[in-house]
């Protein structure tokens, strides 16, 4: 099984060996993050990338922001909900409790989904 060697910059010393599979981050400050949150890093540039290609005159001076929203807006087929609900996730994954609250309350009040 191929994998990957970390190496210290500074030292050349070995940090950690890791297989291929099961690699997508790695941040020198932070170290491994943890396996839900390297899967997304490369997948989401990818996207916002493409996007960018496909969707944008001037692809240079879309932000990835805009391009991942873009492209949320496409994967959902412009469903509101299918939007929202992508938007809630987010918020709570990032601990914007409180704002995830208010925007449910707001959303549900104003299209009558029970969102929770």
């Amino acid at each position: 099984m191929e994998s990957q060697k970390f190496i210290d910059d500074r030292t050349g010393e070995i940090l950690t060996t890791i297989p291929l599979s099961e690699i997508a981050h790695f941040d020198k400050y932070d170290g491994l993050l943890e396996a839900g949150d390297r899967c997304s890093d490369h997948l989401i540039q990818q996207a916002a990338d493409s996007c960018k290609k496909e969707s944008f005159i001037e692809p240079e001076k879309a932000t990835n922001a805009e391009a991942l929203g873009m492209a949320i807006s496409k994967w959902s087929k412009w469903t509101g909900d299918t939007i929202f609900e992508a938007f809630i996730n987010a918020l709570e994954d990032s601990n914007y409790h409180r704002d995830r609250s208010d925007f449910v309350l707001l959303w549900n009040e104003r299209h009558g989904t029970k969102f929770n």
